[in-house]
């Protein structure tokens, strides 16, 4: 019994401090933010875990949308590259073949 109520404990802690920081993460003004800390206290657990749940979704979301920009400017910039080093190279291709 007292295993199960720490353990109870320990998950509610847990995921106090992950909710905590993804509100923290949110893109959102600091009213918002405060709005939100007053609600949640009116939650029952499966509520916070359903929060949770979405605003991980929301924060994992953003994350991606960077690294995806990110990948894609750097993917252009690649390709740019390639296109400049083939133009040089079918140049001197076909100048060595006017020869």
């Amino acid at each position: 019994m007292i295993n199960e109520e720490q353990e109870l404990t320990q998950y509610a802690k847990d995921l106090g401090r992950k909710l905590g920081f993804l509100l923290a993460s949110l893109n959102v003004s600091d009213e918002t933010k405060e709005v939100f800390f007053e609600i949640i206290g009116d939650f029952n657990l499966e509520q916070i875990e359903r929060l949770t749940e979405i605003l991980e979704t929301k924060f994992l979301a953003e994350q991606t949308d960077f690294i995806e920009a990110d990948l894609i400017k750097n993917l252009e910039e690649i390709k740019k590259e390639t296109l400049l080093k083939l133009t040089a190279l079918n140049q001197e291709t076909i100048k060595r073949l006017s020869v």
